[in-house]
């Protein structure tokens, strides 16, 4: 009786036992939804993989020195576009529309047998008036230029191929203003050009070059 009483409480011990040891612990979390670093927070990314404001160009540094591409070739500076003559701005459209539209430039603006480029009157004065401020008076006061017979412009002669590279772009707020220091490549010599701009509310106006 003593051993069938003492098999039976042996075998209730051993269960127990092995029941507890395999018993899970609840709210324990598994390796797979441990939280991971982020990307990019360590410690060890290198320094030159930051964008460094100083030397970084932006699309919209480009798109205020695209349509003056031709005042950057040129060794002509000015503190205000009323400085600039009537030729001065007849050149100018004609760089900017070639550079910005080839084939519209031979289709819209040259006319076979005749050199040089023939813009609209109109045309003319609201992109002068638009980028630079000017009144359409100061393009009207040179004859060689303007035909008024046929409310048009042309430039003094054909316009010449020019081959000029923008290296680096910089800004900077000044005074109110937007200023940029651009750098150009002009066949073999490199040189800096400074503009000023007014930019407010997506739209923007050329005080002075430098």
């Amino acid at each position: 009786m003593n051993k069938f009483l003492a098999g039976i409480l042996g075998g209730l011990l051993l269960f127990v036992l092995v029941g507890c040891g395999t018993e899970t612990l609840p709210n324990t979390p598994s390796a797979e939804s441990a939280p991971q670093p982020a990307k990019g927070d360590s410690t060890t990314d290198s320094p030159s993989d930051a964008p460094q404001a100083e030397t970084e160009d932006s699309s919209n540094y480009d798109s205020y020195v695209a349509p003056i591409l031709y005042f950057l070739s040129s060794s002509k500076t000015w503190n205000s576009p009323s400085e600039l003559t009537a030729t001065d701005f007849v050149m100018w459209y004609a760089f900017f529309t070639r550079d910005s539209d080839p084939e519209g430039y031979v289709t819209n603006y040259q006319i076979e047998g005749k050199d040089g480029f023939h813009v609209p009157a109109a045309e003319l004065e609201d992109a002068a008036a638009n980028y630079f401020g000017i009144d359409a008076k100061l393009l009207r006061s040179d004859n060689l230029i303007y035909n008024a017979e046929e409310g048009m412009y042309v430039t003094p002669g054909a316009v010449p191929i020019v081959h000029r590279e923008i290296t680096n772009i910089t800004g900077k707020q000044e005074n109110g203003n937007l200023v940029l220091d651009v750098t150009v490549s002009f066949y073999e010599t490199t040189y800096h050009k400074i503009i000023t701009l007014f930019v407010d509310s997506g739209t923007f106006r050329y005080i002075s070059l430098a």
